[in-house]
């Protein structure tokens, strides 16, 4: 344990567990690493001979075999939940006439899917910059932020520096180069972040628009593994497409209602014109003449 060829902190490590001696061993799957194995002694000081490595490599053989089996399905199970969630999600959220209702259920199950601390909906503002529109806690514990400015436009458009980014995810706030943006986050407890921005093609700015932004916040750093991600990605992509049929369908609506208004609106007044131009004429006594 005292030798140079180990990092100064792994010396002071052995030294505070009062470690003789120790077998570290990676353990491997199909050259993928799933782990490290240690074998340390505390008694006496042991010379560990080739026997000794050669009796232990089908132990730690297989105990990689079972780690990775134990991955595959843990793996397995956590795309079967979040595939049941999504088919639970589309069934639900197709139910709804308003298009916000799609993200106020959203990250409502988003925070029990991701078992996260905080969920938000950002919007942009007139100035272009992002604040929380709706928030779902996890922790209520945790101060509310809802209304208060997230990122500024400059900010963020620094965070995803190009248009073709779908989704950004932070581990850790610390490796973000923005001090700024960096504090401001630590002071709202968030620690590591998924951020997926939705856009919709607008016709008259014929370019996309974001129209919302859901964020998946963590008070702690966290790393967002690919079966986190890709779920992420596929929950809010598949959400994106229902919220903006819902808002094409609320928009039609809306115009059939106006049209109907107005031709109502447009017919009425010369039909009761004529009506009571009718009703005065079959009003008159016979010999009234049809001028007066």
């Amino acid at each position: 344990p005292n030798s140079l060829e180990y990092p100064e902190s792994f010396r002071e490590l052995f030294k505070n567990l009062d470690i003789k001696n120790e077998i570290i061993v990676p353990i491997f799957h199909n050259d993928n690493p799933e782990g490290v194995f240690f074998i340390t002694n505390i008694k006496h000081t042991k010379e560990w001979s080739e026997n000794d490595l050669e009796a232990l490599m089908p132990i730690f053989q297989q105990i990689a075999i079972g780690t990775h089996l134990f991955r595959l399905n843990d793996n397995l199970n956590k795309v079967n939940e979040y595939d049941k969630v999504l088919r639970e999600i589309i069934y639900e959220v197709r139910q709804y006439k308003e298009p916000e209702e799609v993200f106020k259920y959203l990250i409502y199950r988003l925070s029990d899917l991701f078992h996260i601390d905080r969920v938000l909906d950002l919007k942009q503002n007139e100035n272009k910059d992002l604040y929380i529109f709706n928030e779902q806690l996890k922790d209520e514990s945790l101060d509310k932020l809802t209304n208060q400015v997230l990122f500024s436009e400059s900010d963020y458009q620094e965070l995803v520096k190009n248009e073709e980014t779908q989704i950004i995810f932070i581990n850790n706030i610390s490796d973000l180069n923005n001090s700024v943006m960096k504090n401001d986050l630590k002071s709202k407890n968030i620690q590591a972040f998924l951020l997926y921005p939705i856009k919709e093609i607008i016709p008259e700015l014929k370019k996309p628009n974001v129209a919302n932004i859901i964020m998946l916040c963590s008070s702690i750093p966290r790393l967002w593994t690919s079966e986190e991600i890709n779920a992420f990605k596929l929950i809010i992509g598949t959400l994106s497409i229902i919220f903006i049929d819902i808002k094409r369908r609320k928009e039609v609506q809306e115009f059939r209602n106006q049209f109907l208004a107005t031709l109502t609106h447009d017919l009425r007044s010369p039909i009761i014109s004529e009506q009571k131009a009718l009703e005065a004429i079959l009003s008159q006594k016979f010999g009234t003449s049809l001028e007066n």
